[in-house]
């Protein structure tokens, strides 16, 4: 405690003295309990401060007696000592020792014991933010790597096959997927939303791409009546990450912050050709769900998965007016990627990702 404070009484300010040769400075002890102290709880008498003098407590106030609304006063108590209090020219101490007598001096001693409680509940207020931080961002990325794995599943499939300028006979978009998706039990497990193969938990990028977006592999199914491998071009894998969360694949060590402004879902120039994609958590929405709900909510989830089908219509345009450009219309945009695509894709997420959209108690299982 100081030596001196301010006593303001509204119509005018009166020096204090709180310490002087005969009576040493006061000290205000704070500390803090594991579990509540609230007025429901069992241990309700121990949130309070007392004033302790020579003999011992010569006072006592309950942390409610303060008018202060921070929830974390719940959770502190203490004591103040601050022997001048009990200066026989200036006594400040009642005979029941209940409470101090009602005078500028113990004023000032209680307006310093409040001000010391609100500074410690900010400072753990504060420290409460960034681990909640630091969690939701734990809770996201394993959200977002599973939804990269789960995303990868199906999306070079069920995109190639609308670039695929029909034929009689050939089937709706999407229609060979069930041999990949919803019934290949050694990669996924319908009945707790998880995948039984790959790193949840952080996903490894596939291969770069060349610079024309594509990647050469040699497959036995596409050689031709000569015997040769026919090359084949396969679009690379999108790889989503989340602003302020993930680290830039391009620049190892650095984190991108975007602003509200800045869309739903961003792409640098360099981004284009590394195949990346970041989801805003800046945007009003994001930071609406997050703040409001958390990040282990069903309603962050969703908000995720949104973003996934957002970015894979984007490829699906991107890829339709490059390989197709006569069929890059209204009515084939329309029908093809907003119909049959965005459908396509609502029903494989409604088998595979029940859990995941649904279940208030979803988390992802590491191996």
């Amino acid at each position: 405690m100081p030596e001196e404070a301010i006593h303001n009484d509204g119509h005018e300010k009166k020096q204090i003295i709180l310490a002087n040769k005969n009576f040493e400075k006061g000290k205000i002890i704070l500390k803090t309990s594991e579990i509540a102290l609230s007025s429901n709880s069992k241990y309700s008498d121990l949130n309070r401060i007392d004033i302790v003098g020579e003999m011992g407590v010569i006072g006592s106030y309950y942390l409610r007696e303060f008018g202060l609304y921070y929830p974390q006063t719940d959770f502190i108590y203490g004591e103040c000592s601050c022997p001048i209090l009990e200066d026989p020219d200036d006594d400040c101490v009642s005979n029941d020792r209940v409470k101090l007598i009602s005078n500028e001096k113990s004023k000032v001693v209680l307006d310093l014991i409040k001000e010391s409680i609100e500074n410690l509940c900010r400072k753990i207020s504060s420290q409460e933010k960034k681990e909640k931080e630091e969690s939701n961002k734990k809770i996201s990325s394993d959200f977002n790597n599973f939804l990269n794995q789960w995303k990868n599943r199906f999306m070079n499939k069920i995109l190639g096959e609308i670039f695929i300028s029909k034929q009689p006979g050939d089937g709706d978009i999407g229609s060979n997927l069930d041999s990949e998706v919803g019934d290949n039990n050694e990669k996924y497990n319908k009945n707790n939303g998880s995948f039984d193969s790959g790193n949840i938990g952080g996903e490894t990028p596939p291969p770069l791409i060349n610079s024309d977006n594509t990647t050469d592999k040699n497959d036995g199914e596409n050689k031709n009546k000569e015997g040769n491998d026919e090359k084949t071009k396969n679009s690379r894998f999108p790889r989503i990450l989340l602003s302020g969360h993930d680290e830039d694949p391009l620049e190892p060590g650095n984190k991108i912050f975007l602003q509200q402004s800045q869309g739903l879902i961003y792409q640098r120039p360099q981004d284009v050709n590394g195949g990346i994609y970041w989801i805003n958590t800046s945007s009003p929405l994001a930071k609406y769900i997050i703040d409001e709900y958390g990040a282990e909510s069903v309603r962050w989830r969703d908000y995720l998965f949104q973003r996934y089908v957002d970015i894979l219509i984007k490829e699906a345009l991107i890829k339709l007016e490059k390989k197709e450009p006569d069929r890059f219309d209204a009515n084939t945009i329309d029908g093809e990627i907003f119909g049959k695509l965005v459908t396509r894709i609502h029903e494989i997420a409604s088998k595979e990702l029940e859990a995941f959209l649904f279940d208030d108690s979803y988390r992802v299982e590491h191996d």
